[in-house]
This record gives C-alpha cells, sequence and structure tokens, in this order.
C-alpha cells in the first residue's frame, strides 16, 4: 500500500508521487481522482488540496464579474488558466470560477456577473434567457 499523495497504477511493484492536478483518496493508492473545481493538487506527496489563489482568476477581469475560469493547467509548481467571458444565457459572478445558467425571470447577455431580472409587469419562465426581448408583457 503506497502513503498518502502516492499511487500505484495496476501491475507497478513502487508508488510514484500522484500527477498535478490529482490527489490520492485516502485508503485508495490504486489511481489518482482529478483534483475538486476550484482547488489544485501540486504532485509533492502532500495530497492537500488548496484553493485556486486570487491572481489566477482575477489577472485581466479588471475587477468586475462576467467571467469564468473553462479550464486550469496544473504543473508541480503553478497553476494557471484563462478567464474566459461568461456566454449568454449564463451569469459568472466576481470571485467565482463558475458561471450559472440563467434563472426564470431574468435575462444574461454575454459577459454578465449577475443576471438582469425582466421589467416590473414582464415576464419570463424559461432559464437561459439573453435579452430583454425574451421577457414578455404580462
Amino acid at each position: 500500500m503506497c502513503k498518502p499523495g502516492t499511487y500505484s497504477a495496476a501491475g507497478a511493484s513502487s508508488c510514484s508521487l500522484t500527477s498535478a492536478g490529482y490527489y490520492t483518496a485516502a485508503g485508495a493508492s490504486a489511481q489518482e481522482d482529478k483534483c475538486p473545481w476550484g482547488f489544485y493538487c501540486y504532485n509533492d506527496g502532500s495530497n492537500i488540496w488548496r484553493e485556486i489563489p486570487a491572481p489566477v482568476y482575477s489577472t485581466g477581469v479588471s475587477g468586475k464579474g462576467g467571467y469564468y475560469l473553462p479550464s486550469i493547467t496544473y504543473t508541480s509548481t503553478s497553476v494557471t488558466g484563462t478567464m474566459t467571458a461568461c456566454d449568454a444565457g449564463y451569469y459568472c459572478p466576481f470571485g467565482d470560477l463558475k458561471r450559472y445558467p440563467c434563472p426564470a425571470g431574468h435575462y444574461c447577455p454575454a459577459s454578465s456577473a449577475l443576471p438582469t431580472p425582466c421589467p416590473a409587469k414582464y415576464f419570463n419562465i424559461n432559464i437561459m434567457m439573453t435579452s430583454l426581448t425574451d421577457c414578455t408583457a404580462n
């Protein structure tokens, strides 16, 4: 059995450090598991999840929301990712790495940090609407 932060691939006679971006679940040293979203895992044998540091997801965003992090690249010493403008029909709050479907009663143009509510006396029962024209008068 391998110690935490290492694993032994099927048929291997020795243990290896987990790959960058992966960890080894407690008591399960035969496989690596992908590090949870919003965290990174170095291949340093520590087997500890670390939160993605703010510079990774705030660089180039100018202090506003409307961006998300679709993928992250891990190396043994760094974590990098490129923020992407939020797609129409989604909103991407600042400080969050994900995008969320625009809720009913709202619309979300591209690069929305928050959903925009339909005006008074208008409604929309669908999710992921993209413009004011998706709101219908009562």
